[in-house]
């Protein structure tokens, strides 16, 4: 996806361990699920906010995956009452998805 070598390793996993769980869980939890929680409640926040998720991602065979990762990621949002949580654990399944692409 982004070539062989610990370079394009390293520009794969900067963007996609690193930055893309920062930038999506501030847009998707901290504003879209906080704008719908605060406007249907928790339940249709987590629900919407997690489709929006899914569909952002625009793989159709991995939208439900997404979906329930998107539905954790909200509830720990919740739970927690901080982005760090969400962004650690997105991070991590990011860095994940990573290795196994890489290293398979």
């Amino acid at each position: 996806m982004f070539g062989r070598g610990r370079g394009h390793f390293l520009f794969a996993l900067i963007l996609i361990a690193v930055l893309a769980p920062i930038s999506e869980e501030m847009f998707f939890r901290g504003f879209i699920y906080t704008a719908f929680r605060e406007r249907y409640g928790v339940l249709y926040g987590v629900l919407i906010s997690s489709g929006i998720f899914a569909f952002f991602h625009i793989l159709p065979l991995l939208m439900v995956p997404i979906f329930i990762i998107g539905v954790a990621l909200s509830w720990l949002y919740e739970y927690r009452k901080s982005l760090v949580a969400p962004i650690m654990l997105h991070a991590l399944n990011n860095l994940l998805a990573l290795l196994y692409l890489y290293y398979r």
